[in-house]
């Protein structure tokens, strides 16, 4: 991934940030992780497997940094297939203090 071309978020855990998600978001990056999510995920994405968003319209959506987790587990909703993902080295997990993408 070019690092230049995302956009970051930087707060600490417990912020909540508002984005707009643009219509088509269902083709962006990957989702890691149903409910909690790793930071690389696309947020609208995301959204849009939590039915916060949808696939046809722009939709407005808040989240909150949160810890991290040790596991993120995979899942199916509204036709986002997500993938799971293990920290294998937990303890040099960083804190999550940004979001990488908006979609």
């Amino acid at each position: 991934t070019d690092e230049k071309a995302i956009h970051r978020f930087y707060g600490n855990v417990g912020q909540t940030y508002t984005v707009e998600c643009p219509d088509g978001c269902d083709n962006a990056g990957p989702v890691w992780g149903c409910g909690t999510f790793l930071d690389d995920s696309s947020i609208c994405k995301a959204a849009i497997a939590m039915g916060m968003a949808t696939k046809k319209t722009s939709s407005v959506v808040s989240f909150q940094l949160v810890e991290p987790i040790a596991i993120y587990p995979e899942c199916k909703k509204n036709s986002v297939q997500t993938i799971s993902w293990t920290w294998y080295e937990w303890s040099k997990a960083s804190r999550a203090d940004k979001i990488k993408s908006y979609c």
